[in-house]
């Protein structure tokens, strides 16, 4: 009897340090693989937006700027938050380390900096304004934000994110003129009609 209960805690600690060696393992190697299982497909991007992220040249670096304390009160607000970061988190993880994320509950020292980069506030009908935007950066401190992120336009928000990454990526979009002789397209160069 004695032999059977040695063997049998043995065993049982055996399966214990395998069963967690596998779950380390499996995580390391598997951290990168995602899945969504969402009716559509909602954590998981598009084509293209994939393509813009994986391509980028210039490092990213993408601020969420949340007023958590406030935002938790209103139901809509929380739920888009929590979209907008996994989609957010999706993006940093398709992009090789181009994209980094930070997120930032921002205080009255906070304020200046966020309204200076664009960013406006919501009204939760209390005195603290709600802050509810992204902040984008690149290496060459060029700042664009996206000043509120609005539950109601949560259909585009894969294309808001994406643009502001292809923009900071590529701040100097090329220039395109018409070269004609047809009258309507004449012109003295100072961007200016005559009429």
């Amino acid at each position: 009897m004695m032999r059977r209960s040695v063997f049998a805690i043995s065993a049982s600690l055996l399966a214990a340090v395998i069963f967690v060696g596998a779950n380390l393992a499996s995580w390391k190697w598997l951290a990168p693989a995602r899945l969504d299982f969402t009716a559509n497909g909602l954590y998981t991007l598009s084509s293209s937006a994939r393509r813009v992220v994986e391509r980028l040249v210039e490092p990213v670096e993408l601020e969420l700027v949340y007023s958590r304390g406030l935002g938790v009160d209103i139901p809509t607000i929380r739920a888009h938050a929590a979209r907008v970061r996994e989609l957010m988190n999706e993006i940093a993880a398709r992009s090789n380390g181009r994209v980094k994320i930070r997120e930032t509950d921002p205080y009255s020292d906070d304020e200046d900096r966020i309204t200076a980069a664009g960013l406006t506030s919501a009204s939760s009908g209390e005195s603290d304004p709600i802050y509810f935007g992204v902040i984008g950066r690149n290496s060459v401190d060029d700042i664009i934000a996206i000043p509120y992120l609005a539950p109601e336009r949560d259909a585009m928000l894969e294309y808001d994110l994406i643009r502001l990454i292809a923009q900071l990526d590529d701040p100097a979009p090329p220039k395109v003129a018409v070269l004609s002789s047809l009258a309507a397209f004449q012109g003295d160069g100072t961007g200016e009609d005559d009429a």
